[in-house]
């Protein structure tokens, strides 16, 4: 049995598709299972929101962070549920355990980053919150 679907990921070509096409991905699996079944990919804050309206699971892909220093800020805007996608073709900052461990300030409670699991291109691993505050 298949637990979850990922939703317009870059295997799919989901970040040259627009917000609405997305959304419109989003209803119409909606239709045919339910929420907690499915992640999606979000490339831009749109997604995000529509994600969230819908009661959908977030994978965030970290894009156009320049430097080390901006992705904790990126990170601590994000619903404490989402998982964060990291790779290379989208940012020159990746998710790597060093910035995993980084503290941030967030605005669910204390300083920590709110996520479950990153994929890390670089390390080519999932690597869940236990192990990032195991590595800290």
């Amino acid at each position: 049995m298949i637990d979850r679907f990922i939703l317009s990921g870059s295997t799919t070509r989901g970040d040259s598709l627009s917000s609405v096409q997305r959304a419109a991905i989003l209803d119409v699996w909606a239709d045919v299972t339910q929420p907690s079944r499915l992640l999606t990919c979000c490339w831009c804050h749109q997604d995000l929101i529509r994600a969230e309206h819908r009661g959908i699971r977030p994978i965030v892909v970290m894009s156009g962070l320049d430097n080390q220093h901006q992705a904790p800020h990126f990170l601590a805007h994000l619903p404490t549920d989402a998982y964060v996608y990291s790779h290379p073709r989208y940012t020159r900052t990746v998710l790597d355990t060093t910035l995993a461990g980084t503290e941030v300030d967030n605005r669910n409670g204390p300083a920590s980053l709110s996520y479950n699991a990153a994929w890390v291109y670089r390390d080519v691993a999932t690597i869940a919150l236990g192990e990032i505050r195991s590595n800290r």
